[in-house]
């Protein structure tokens, strides 16, 4: 509606202008007007503006006229001037009104010049008029195509934009709306947006391959005036073909857990957002190292890993939308993830480098502090030498996650030794020399698959033991003639400082003796004459002795020296021995020790059999038992010494320091044992740990072998005695010289409980109170009470209980679906050690609520209120009732009572018109909505407020711009001047409300609504 304001002049006003003496007469120097188009009247404007077009009369003017200036228009317009009180007023009248066409042309220009004559001179002034065109509803609306064709490749969901569809009018704002409308045999497959054409898909039941079909666009203001015929026309064709191809294909994937899913179609629409915990503690494995979030939100999917992921992705666990670790370890995983919405209909694939975050800078290896290391060169082989270690004490947590290999570098030259790759434990593989030796050994570390190295080096330092006697020449003299002489024996071991380093002495010659020989060199002089009786042939013994350790050997010739008349004083010191020098073998000879099978050295030669010229001499040595046992606790510390190894012996024909002396090698038949024998120290110890679990108990022998410096000095020892036979030694029944070793390994509570599985999937109905609804199967290897577990709960326990021997969870209050849809209920194993107790959480339960049917439907509003203009037109979808149902898999159907205007459909809940609104006018209409999920059922009711859509308005024009009125100043008040409606020629029901408008402070007339 417009409003109309009508002046009444009461003082005419006159508006000069002055500028270098002259003087305007024209109210604007320009204006502005309004018509309509095809306006049947030919002298109706509209002037927005209370300033009258024209000149004001005064007293020097007598007359005024209008004249049109450069006519472009053909005649169109005409203009006239009309005297009205003191003004003359500018009058346009259109010849040919059918001629005004705003599409054709919107605004005019006209160009006014005023002929004034006033009383001094004549005179012309000009101005501007710029008419413009207002819109009337004179068009139809025109689609853009005739015909819309569109071909649908990809997956289409239900409420879907599929095409819009446009129609113009070249009419201007409410006269160019456009209303579109779709024909009714489609109309459950499709919905036609009434005011923005948008097609729309409403189920795919009975969904074809190919839809053609018309749709209709209509002027809305001009569809009441003209008959439904008059309206614009265009074919659609919609090709679902390859569409409806792949509808009912179905594709299957693999997971890595060996099982196989169908899905229907592959697609990328969906932003898949991956998150990783940072905090992820190999202590708490129950919590998720991987969260998927999917944008847009989407709540409801599922999440597979594929079967070409990396092969330990089998070791992950994936419940919902979470992936956790499902054992004590890290790695990189290589994920191929598949995650699928609406029941597998739609998949999308992505993958994903898992690299747990571990600051690998923080690692750094090294070996643990080795000293010089010392061994006898006739140590046995497979003896053990050090145990190399690395030192990660620091990275405690990560020891399941270290794998460490050792190895030695240089191990083409040192053979003599090797290095389990995996304990570290060298031992000797050949037999040694005197010397140093230096092994480079290396540490390859494997943590969390990265590599590191290390590498030290170690001092090998081989003892010399004495293993050879000090032997005379072969050309030593036994008769002397003169003196002095000097004796030459050598010595071939290595160690000239004691092993080979030889001192010579002279043996049976006691008393007053008159010879002498020099320890170091072995010259053999006559030292005190007077005590020398040159008439005596004298039988000496020299005895050539080393300096071993821990045992010396000796040996001796026996010498006769005969001076008789070769003896005089000045040649006493200076004559050069003299000798006959016969060739004969010296009696210091190698020996070799032969055997019975009850006699060992580390050098053995077994023999059954006695040949008769040796002689058999038993020894009385050895272990006092053959077996012995030992227990040790599965704690005990590498290097803890087992026991000291006792030898005992009665009449040994050697002197021997029970303490110090060691005469035998121990020696171990299974070197594979985590125990070693000190061969210095006689110690029994421990080199590796033990666990009691992985075995308890070790059973080995331990054999003494005789080492060979101690057979040689038995048999230097007898062959003194009786040297024209050889000696067998053998061992008596009194002690054993092998002796079977068993140690068991005690335990402590050193293992925390652990249960079969650390995630586990079960499902629960809601509201069911369910007995056994799962058993935990809990494990702890340790012994008695240390590997006794109880059960209990962490949480959830008001729903839930556990038998905390058994370890039946039950459950014992009903669980709402609509509350709870999931759980992860902690489980709780604690060990009953005496001296120290171990608890974990063993075990998630991932229970999945079943959701039932026990909810009714309940409408998204309390109430739905629909505003609807009378002329929307049939079939058109107004509005969308919604209820929820918290059950989860319901599908709800909606109805409606029986009415002649509005249909819903059952699955979406969309209402539709049926008829036209047109006789519900100020109307309200109610409808009752039902809705139902199968077993309950609930009602609303929609309240449609039924308006008309109010006509285009027009503008209001006036034939003139001012009209005169007489009245009589008699006139009574409160009288009818006049009818300001009829005057006008205006209808009362297109004016919202008409007032006076004036410059005075207080005007003597009024104007009611009535226009009176």
């Amino acid at each position: 509606m417009s409003s109309l304001h009508i002046s009444i002049l009461f003082t005419l006003l006159t508006i000069i202008i002055a500028d270098n003496n002259k003087t305007f007469y024209f109210t604007k120097s320009n204006y502005e007007l309004w018509c309509q188009e095809n306006i049947l009247s030919n002298s109706l404007f509209l002037y927005p503006d209370r300033i009258p077009i024209g000149i004001l009369r005064t007293s020097n003017i007598k007359s005024v006229t209008y004249h049109l200036l450069d006519d472009t228009n053909n005649g169109l317009f005409q203009i006239k001037t009309k005297r009205l009180a003191d003004f003359y007023f500018l009058i346009i009248n259109i010849t040919r009104p059918f001629d005004i066409n705003r599409e054709y042309q919107d605004v005019y220009t006209l160009h006014i010049e005023a002929h004034i004559i006033t009383t001094q001179k004549n005179q012309t002034e000009q101005t501007e008029i710029r008419l413009y065109v207002a819109d009337s509803n004179d068009n139809d609306g025109v689609f853009d195509m005739d015909v819309y064709e569109q071909n649908y490749t990809q997956s289409i969901d239900t409420e879907q934009s599929l095409i819009q569809f446009h129609a113009s009018d070249a009419d201007e704002i409410q006269h160019a709306q456009i209303f579109y409308e779709l024909g009714s045999s489609l109309n459950e497959t499709f919905s036609l947006h009434p005011y923005t054409g948008e097609l729309y898909l409403l189920t795919k039941e009975n969904f074809k391959s190919i839809y053609e079909f018309d749709i209709f666009a209509y002027d809305r203001h001009r569809k009441r005036l003209v008959d439904n015929n008059m309206k614009t026309k265009a074919h659609v064709k919609l090709n679902f073909h390859q569409l409806t191809n792949t509808i009912n294909k179905y594709e299957t994937f693999e997971t890595i857990f060996n099982q196989t899913f169908d899905y229907h179609k592959l697609v990328s629409s969906y932003e898949i957002n991956i998150i990783e915990r940072k905090s992820v503690n190999l202590l708490n494995i129950h919590q998720p190292i991987l969260a998927i979030e999917i944008k847009p939100n989407e709540k409801s999917f599922e999440l597979f890993l594929l079967n070409n992921s990396s092969s330990n992705t089998k070791n992950l666990f994936v419940s919902k939308n979470n992936i956790y670790l499902n054992k004590y370890l890290i790695e990189e995983y290589n994920l191929q993830l598949f995650i699928c919405f609406n029941n597998r209909t739609q998949c999308q694939h992505t993958k994903y480098r898992y690299m747990p975050f571990v600051d690998f800078n923080f690692y750094q290896f090294r070996f643990k502090s080795i000293e010089k290391i010392y061994i006898d060169e006739n140590l046995p082989v497979d003896s053990f030498i050090k145990h190399i270690q690395i030192d990660y004490s620091q990275y405690s947590q990560q020891q399941q996650s270290l794998l460490v290999n050792y190895k030695l570098l240089n191990d083409d030259t040192n053979y003599q030794f090797y290095i389990n790759p995996k304990t570290g434990i060298l031992r000797l593989a050949e037999r040694l020399e005197y010397r140093i030796y230096a092994l480079d050994i290396q540490a390859n570390i494997n943590l969390f698959n990265r590599r590191y190295s290390t590498e030290t080096t170690i001092e090998i330092h081989v003892r010399e033991i004495n293993k050879y006697r000090p032997a005379f020449r072969n050309n030593t003299p036994t008769d002397l003639f003169q003196l002095p002489y000097q004796f030459e024996a050598y010595d071939y071991d290595q160690n000239k400082e004691t092993n080979g380093r030889i001192t010579y002495r002279l043996w049976n010659c006691f008393d007053v003796c008159p010879f002498q020989i020099d320890p170091n060199n072995g010259t053999l002089s006559l030292i005190n004459k007077d005590n020398f009786d040159r008439n005596i042939i004298y039988d000496l013994q020299i005895i050539a002795f080393d300096w071993g350790q821990p045992i010396s050997f000796q040996n001796s010739i026996d010498i006769r020296i005969d001076l008789i008349s070769k003896i005089n004083k000045r040649s006493l010191q200076r004559t050069r021995a003299y000798s006959r020098r016969w060739r004969k073998n010296s009696t210091a000879m190698y020996f070799t020790t032969t055997t019975t099978t009850t006699m060992f050295t580390e050098k053995s030669t077994y023999d059954t059999t006695v040949p008769p010229n040796i002689d058999t001499v038993y020894l009385n040595i050895g272990f006092q038992q053959n077996l012995t046992t030992y227990y040790i606790s599965e704690d005990t510390e590498i290097n803890t010494i087992i026991d000291r190894l006792k030898i005992d012996h009665d009449a040994f024909p050697l002197e021997i320091d029970d303490e110090n002396d060691n005469i035998f090698f121990y020696t171990m038949n299974d070197t594979s044992v985590p125990f070693v024998i000190d061969q210095n120290e006689k110690f029994l110890k421990l080199i590796d740990k033990i666990d009691r679990e992985n075995q308890y108990k070790y059973v080995f022998e331990i054999e003494l072998k005789l080492k060979s410096i101690y057979s040689m000095k038995l048999q230097e020892q007898y062959n003194c005695q009786k040297k024209d036979s050889r000696i067998n030694f053998q061992y008596s029944n009194k002690f054993y010289q092998k002796m079977l070793v068993t140690i068991y390994v005690n335990d402590i509570n050193d293992n925390i409980p652990q249960c079969a599985h650390f995630h586990t999937n079960i499902d629960l109905n809601e509201n069911e109170i369910k007995k056994n609804l799962y058993r935990i199967q809990a494990f702890d290897p340790d012994l008695g009470e240390n590997g006794t577990i109880a059960y209990s709960l962490l949480d959830y326990t008001n729903y839930f209980s556990i038998d905390p021997l058994t370890g039946q969870i039950d459950c014992i209050k009903s669980i709402d679906y609509e509350e709870y849809s999931s759980i992860e209920l902690h489980i709780i194993v604690l060990d009953q050690g005496l001296q120290i107790q171990f608890q974990s959480i063993c075990t998630t339960l991932h229970i999945t609520i079943n959701d039932i049917n026990d909810n009714t439907p309940q409408f998204s509003s309390d109430d739905y209120f629909f505003n609807l203009f009378s002329d929307m037109p049939r079939y058109s979808i107004f509005g969308q009732i919604s209820a929820i149902d918290i059950d989860k898999n319901n599908e709800l159907i909606y109805s409606i009572n029986p009415n002649p205007y509005v249909t819903i459909n059952t699955h979406t809940g969309h209402l539709r018109l049926k008829y036209s609104l047109h006789r519900l006018i100020d109307q309200i209409l109610n409808v009752t909505v039902q809705v139902s999920d199968g077993l309950h059922q609930n009602q609303t009711i929609i309240f449609i407020s039924v308006k008309s859509f109010p006509d285009a308005q027009q503008p209001i024009l006036l034939s003139e711009p001012a009209y005169g009125l007489t009245i009589n100043e008699s006139l009574s008040v409160d009288s009818i001047i006049i009818n300001a409606y009829r005057r006008f020629q205006i209808l009362s029901s297109t004016i919202d409300f008409i007032e006076i408008i004036h410059d005075e402070i207080k005007s003597p007339f009024s104007i009611d609504q009535q226009g009176m």
